[in-house]
């Protein structure tokens, strides 16, 4: 089995690819239209994809629940400066063991996003 991609429901579609693309670097590979629906395909350098949807119809709208989403970060000390630098708010470092270092940020629709590093 495979995981093709993770799909998120976002409150606006503009707001959520600038997040995924200048803070984690992600490329769109697709954007259009599905029904009530806007829809964007971005992946990572690693070809993860990530679906953002977003319905147009405002009372079918429920973003941020439930999910988190881990990302491993290859130089995570120099990419929490930059978030940091660039006045996001992170919670951690976390160490819950000493092989694993995490801080958790939110996207602008208050999904969780775990940034980690391995030893």
């Amino acid at each position: 089995m495979k995981i093709t991609w993770v799909t998120l429901s976002v409150s606006d579609i503009k707001k959520s690819i600038a997040f995924y693309t200048e803070v984690f670097g992600m490329q769109v590979v697709s954007r259009f239209h599905g029904g009530i629906h806007e829809i964007a395909m971005l992946k990572t350098k690693n070809e993860v994809l990530i679906e953002l949807i977003q319905n147009r119809r405002e009372a079918d709208k429920e973003v941020g629940n439930g999910v988190s989403i881990g990302l491993e970060i290859e130089n995570l000390d120099a990419f929490v400066a930059m978030l940091l630098k660039n006045g996001y708010e992170l919670t951690g470092p976390i160490a819950p063991n000493p092989t694993i270092c995490f801080y958790f940020i939110k996207d602008p629709d208050g999904y969780t996003l775990q940034l980690l590093k391995r030893s």
